[in-house]
C-alpha cells in the first residue's frame, strides 16, 4: 500500500518512471521484484568500516 501511495503522488506530480536503490543483501531486494522492479546496475558503497553491493531496480513505466 506504502508503495502504490507514493506511485501515486509520482504521477501527481508527471512522474512516469522511478528507480530505488536497496542494498544486494536485503530480503526486499525480492519484494521490489515481485513489483516489478528491474535491475539496472549495482555499486559498492562504504558504510562506517563496512564496504556494501547496492543494486538499483527500476521501473520505466509506472
Amino acid at each position: 500500500m506504502l508503495v502504490n501511495r507514493f506511485i501515486e503522488e509520482l504521477k501527481l506530480t508527471n512522474y512516469h518512471s522511478m528507480m530505488l536503490w536497496v542494498l544486494k543483501e536485503n530480503p526486499a531486494v525480492n519484494f521490489y521484484k515481485k513489483l516489478g522492479g528491474k535491475y539496472i546496475t549495482e555499486k559498492e558503497i562504504q558504510i562506517g568500516e563496512d564496504r556494501l553491493i547496492e543494486i538499483a531496480l527500476g521501473w520505466k513505466d509506472i
